[in-house]
């Protein structure tokens, strides 16, 4: 249920991208050893002062995103009857 709540309450907000963690590990390992070093400097959730692109801008070498993953962006999910069990449990 708190998954749930998270994709409701921050995935749909404007702004904010969930990905899947090998998506996160994909762009990870696309990033110079400059890039990463740099952003070991912010605090967890911290955004820096001067805005991403001035903060990454002066390193060329690092990579972008080539696309938007696949499918739509989050939605908030349907009230499920309370009796009901999860989608695809099985009894």
């Amino acid at each position: 249920r708190a998954v749930e709540e998270t994709i409701a309450n921050v995935c749909t907000k404007e702004g904010v991208r969930c990905v899947s963690f090998r998506q996160l590990v994909d762009w990870l390992d696309a990033q110079a050893p400059k890039t990463l070093a740099k952003l070991t400097t912010l605090g967890v959730g911290e955004a820096p002062k001067t805005g991403w692109s001035s903060y990454l801008g002066n390193q060329p070498d690092a990579a972008q995103p080539k696309e938007k993953p696949a499918g739509k962006p989050a939605e908030k999910p349907a009230e499920a009857d309370a009796g009901a069990p999860p989608a695809g449990a099985t009894g």
